[in-house]
């Protein structure tokens, strides 16, 4: 039935309520930005699996073919990631993680990276090969606490031609290291801006 609001009984007894279930179905829309409009009516992505609202972010791949998204398994969250073309399914669980987010894909589509929280209350990101399913650490696992301002140490990230790009926060040190991450080669390029205004009084 899903999450229920009660709305009211009448005077013979009927119960009103508005119910919000947990699953969602995801679309494709062909939209014109400039004019706001939609150039096609919505298609519902072929997803063999019902997608809940609570699995956080859900990926498409910029070939559009591969849905990513995390799926529940018990009190384990699994990566999920289908192919929408043949149906083929494979799910990917990281050993000691608790919850997944922010995953990106990379513009061949063949990998992607998020961030993910463990049980120890350290937080990485990790670098996940689409084809094999084999996953690596692509930053170091940090101590951070999500429930203080600017205490995550990992920041927004993109992923484009091989590069994963992330930042790195340096809580109550007013500064932050932007990084560009060749995966294949594993080296990186550092920048620092320092100065910056205090996370918990500014977005």
């Amino acid at each position: 039935l899903g999450n229920v609001q009660p709305v009211g009984v009448t005077r013979d007894g009927a119960f009103f309520y508005s119910s919000s279930p947990d699953w969602t179905t995801l679309y494709e829309a062909a939209i014109d930005v400039n004019a706001g409009k939609l150039l096609a009516p919505l298609k519902a992505l072929p997803t063999r699996f019902p997608v809940s609202k609570s699995a956080g972010p859900k990926r498409l791949s910029p070939d559009g073919r591969f849905l990513a998204f995390v799926r529940q398994r018990g009190n384990r969250p699994n990566l999920h990631i289908e192919d929408l073309t043949t149906g083929q399914v494979r799910e990917i669980t990281i050993p000691g993680v608790r919850e997944y987010s922010w995953p990106y894909w990379s513009s061949d589509s063949q990998f992607f990276h998020l961030r993910a929280f463990m049980d120890d209350r350290h937080n990485g990101l990790f670098l996940v090969n689409r084809v094999t399913g084999e996953t690596s650490v692509l930053a170091p696992l940090s101590e951070g606490n999500r429930s203080a301002p600017g205490n995550d140490p990992y920041g927004w990230f993109g992923f484009d031609n091989g590069t994963a790009c992330y930042s790195i926060n340096w809580p109550g040190q007013n500064r932050r290291t932007l990084v560009w991450h060749d995966v294949k080669s594993g080296q990186k390029r550092e920048k620092e801006i320092s100065n910056l205004p205090d996370p918990g009084e500014t977005s």
